[in-house]
């Protein structure tokens, strides 16, 4: 059911429930408002979600996790606020878009570790501020992951180079630290890699394993991390701009 940008409004409708066979359910461009209604969570045939560019409020529910069969889920531009439960997260999802809410904190739950075939993540530009938990690394499908923009802490680990299928990664504008890892030289087919406006130091020179990939775009703090390889340097005194 596509209603992409027919100017709906008013809060999420609460007869859906009675499309017992829906697959696809299309909300994305209209001026939908309040929270999602908890109808939603009885369509256990949902495999796409799409309810982007609204005006929906309040937190994320944790029964998402009755949604077993859902591929896409697409929140992208609301104004969604709370944590990310972790029942949002289970092993058929392909596609998790939680961009531009502003208002999302706390972190990723230990439960991310059972998005296994995820492959696109998307959540810049919130309040995201604890580090990265290990299970994240269990999502070795990820081609293309984006952070942009929230306070993420910590240092990458060498469990980085697990995520091999990685094409762009957009760490920009957080509160990562320490060296970038030796093991980045394991995301060989990576085209994209923003890590300006960041803590990270030490150098990463022309042996560091990751400046020998074709990238395209490379990003740093070329003051904190010297010598680099970065195809595009910024200082304090840039704006860092978005990914």
């Amino acid at each position: 059911m596509n209603l992409a940008d027919n100017t709906l409004n008013g809060t999420f409708p609460t007869n859906v429930c009675n499309a017992t066979a829906l697959r696809d359910l299309v909300l994305t461009g209209n001026e939908l408002t309040g929270g999602l209604s908890s109808e939603i969570f009885c369509l256990n045939t949902l495999e796409l979600f799409d309810l982007a560019s609204n005006s929906m409020t309040g937190t994320l529910p944790t029964h998402f996790g009755r949604l077993q069969n859902l591929l896409i889920l697409d929140l992208f531009d609301n104004f969604f606020s709370g944590t990310i439960p972790g029942e949002i997260f289970h092993p058929n999802l392909l596609y998790l878009d939680l961009s531009f809410q502003f208002e999302l904190n706390g972190g990723f739950p230990a439960d991310i570790g059972k998005a296994t075939s995820t492959t696109l993540l998307a959540v810049s530009q919130n309040f995201l501020e604890t580090s990265l938990p290990p299970s994240f690394y269990n999502l070795t499908q990820l081609t293309y992951l984006d952070l942009f923009d929230n306070i993420f802490p910590g240092q990458l680990p060498p469990e980085v180079g697990l995520l091999s299928n990685m094409e762009a990664m957009f760490l920009a504008s957080n509160s990562f630290s320490g060296v970038l890892p030796t093991e980045l030289g394991l995301l060989t087919i990576i085209e994209s890699l923003t890590a300006h406006n960041n803590n990270f130091t030490g150098s990463m020179n022309a042996s560091h394993p990751f400046c020998a990939i074709p990238f395209a775009e490379f990003t740093l703090d070329c003051l904190e991390v010297t010598p680099n390889c970065a195809t595009q340097c910024f200082t304090d005194a840039q704006d860092p701009g978005f990914t």
